[in-house]
């Protein structure tokens, strides 16, 4: 093997690894939530003001669910909304969150709720809700008796997706980088040591 080889041997097996580090990640499905305006807002809300929420699941949610309580499926990087204040994991805590789903595996009726610092915001759409049919989206400021909210007006969902590196990712692409650090140095023109004769 000459000296030109092993160097483009090496870019090779580093560049393979960085490839396949970069295939390793893992889907997450994200289910968004857009509610309509709200039909009745006191101050701060306004009626240009809506719900909105987007929770991250690793995967996809099967199709035909039955109402099913899904909060410990839910990632950690949830937000929720209600057009003035915004709730995420870092300042409340998703009370509630049970979704069903249709054949094709898009949320059907759902019930959330969260309970943040400023407000408790929910959305809510159950035609077997106990004691006739929930069909509304709320959101309640924390301390006072202001609420916003529409009625008999359910927003819509949609989905995406999203790629999450591998644990794993990271460590290949450093590995790769190593290698290629070793490899020129290795083949790096060597310095020879002269003794200067007086």
């Amino acid at each position: 093997m000459t000296n030109k080889t092993a160097p483009r041997i090496s870019l090779g097996i580093a560049i393979l690894m960085m490839a396949l580090g970069a295939r390793s990640v893992r889907a997450s499905t994200i289910y968004t939530y857009t509610g309509n305006d709200y039909q009745l807002a006191p101050p701060p809300f306004t009626t240009s003001d809506f719900i909105t929420a987007s929770f991250p699941f690793a995967s996809p949610l099967a199709p035909d669910l039955p109402l099913t309580d899904d909060t410990s499926l839910v990632a950690s990087s949830w937000t929720i909304s209600d057009g003035v204040y915004t709730d995420t994991p870092l300042n409340s805590t998703l009370t509630e969150l049970l979704i069903a789903t249709n054949a094709a595996g898009s949320p059907l009726y759902w019930e959330f709720i969260v309970g943040g610092v400023d407000t408790t915001i929910g959305s809510f759409y159950n035609p077997q809700f106990p004691g006739g049919s929930a069909d509304y989206d709320h959101a309640v400021e924390n301390g006072t008796s202001k609420c916003a909210c529409n009625l008999d007006a359910h927003g819509t969902w949609a989905t995406s997706a999203s790629g999450v590196p591998e644990p794993g990712t990271n460590e290949l692409i450093s590995l790769g980088v190593a290698i290629l650090v070793i490899a020129g140095w290795r083949n790096a023109p060597k310095r020879v040591a002269t003794k200067t004769i007086r």
